[in-house]
């Protein structure tokens, strides 16, 4: 089970999107890009400020210890790697393809609304993991926070919008609003909630594992197998291409877990199998989303792909063939081709072979995983009456 350190301040204020976002505040210029013409820096300094005010109030910290007591088992982690974690994917998912220097496609202010959400997008587990996404206000009572202070009431509305819609229907998305001038200053409110939504989406990985869930196994056992957990732990990497603009997840799932029926009630069946083709969902869902809503369209991505090995030896030396679930060139509107499971040879089992012999299968219908476009139709189909 992964142990990491949490971040310190500087790693995040040395990610590139926020070095970014600094030299914009302090640029001389600062007047222009911002509302109310404001002084060099200032809204980086209160950025800064939210930021150490949520470390030193220990709310990153406070969350897991009030979700693992609520709940009484431990939940992935929601703390400051994660909103490192979000803001890494965030900086790649706008990054504008240049053969040198970072530039995002959002402005500076724009910038500045999705970093302040992306701070605050989790604190609402202070007051309970379900809704949290519509409670960060509460939280930012409950910590006495200074930021209504800093902001006027209209830009602390538009983050709080913000951070809300990492989760929930999507539609929330659409309600904020594709296009508005601000004084001046052009805000994308749903493609800024849309890149918000989409790292979240993809700031998942082993990591995320909380360090409390290896001793509530070894309490518990293997009745206490929770899927988020497992299915976090599975995931090896998430990783963007800028370049290709693809996505790709590998994940290596034990036989074991593969087998075993995560559902509490004895009348239905959850399988890792199953949450994995839900995060495939989610992900195309989020891409296509993102990519509606992009203005420049020479950004849209074109592969999401999940590669998946499951295995019975973690120290085998010839690992198992990988089972592929891919969308490739994700167009607008159109139902995208999507290859077959690949199958392998006798000598070395592929993870279809597997995945049919186990007992009980992972899936309800192993078509759905054999071909996503099955899935997907009715999705596009879905999305279109929506646009």
């Amino acid at each position: 089970m992964p142990i990491t350190n949490e971040p310190s301040i500087s790693d995040l204020l040395n990610l590139e999107l926020v070095k970014w976002f600094k030299n914009q505040s302090e640029d001389e210029k600062a007047g222009e890009q911002f509302p109310g013409h404001p002084n060099q820096g200032y809204h980086y300094n209160v950025f800064r400020k939210l930021l150490e005010e949520l470390i030193n109030k220990n709310v990153y910290k406070n969350i897991p210890k009030i979700t693992n007591l609520r709940e009484g088992r431990p939940f992935t982690k929601h703390g400051l790697s994660h909103v490192k974690d979000v803001i890494v994917q965030a900086q790649l998912l706008i990054q504008r393809k240049k053969l040198e220097g970072y530039e995002p496609l959002l402005n500076p202010y724009e910038v500045f609304l999705l970093l302040m959400a992306t701070l605050l997008h989790d604190i609402g587990m202070l007051e309970g993991r379900k809704d949290h996404e519509v409670k960060v206000s509460k939280a930012l009572n409950i910590i006495e926070s200074d930021l209504a202070d800093d902001l006027g009431r209209g830009e602390v509305k538009k983050i709080l919008e913000i951070a809300a819609s990492h989760s929930g229907p999507v539609k929330k998305v659409y309600d904020l609003g594709h296009h508005a001038i601000y004084d001046n200053i052009v805000e994308r409110k749903s493609l800024i909630a849309m890149t918000l939504r989409l790292a979240d989406e993809l700031a998942d990985n082993r990591q995320r594992v909380s360090p409390e869930y290896k001793d509530y196994l070894e309490k518990k056992g293997a009745e206490a197998w929770e899927i988020h957990s497992d299915h976090a732990y599975a995931l090896e990497i998430v990783t963007i291409d800028t370049a290709k603009r693809d996505i790709s997840f590998t994940y290596y799932i034990h036989t074991d877990k593969c087998k075993h029926n995560y559902s509490k009630d004895p009348d239905k069946k959850s399988y890792i199998i199953d949450m994995v083709r839900e995060k495939f969902l989610n992900t195309f869902k989020g891409i296509w989303y993102f990519d509606s809503l992009l203005p420049d369209y020479s950004l849209k991505f074109g592969n999401l792909n999940f590669i998946i090995y499951i295995y019975k030896d973690p120290y085998e030396e010839r690992p198992v063939k990988p089972t592929y679930l891919c969308a490739r060139d994700i167009p607008i509107g159109v139902v995208p081709e999507c290859p077959s499971l690949q199958i392998g040879n006798e000598e070395i089992p592929d993870s279809r072979t597997l995945l049919e012999t186990l007992s009980p299968p992972p899936v309800i219908d192993n078509k759905e995983i054999i071909d996503s476009r099955t899935l997907l139709e009715p999705l596009i189909s879905e999305m279109d009456k929506k646009l």
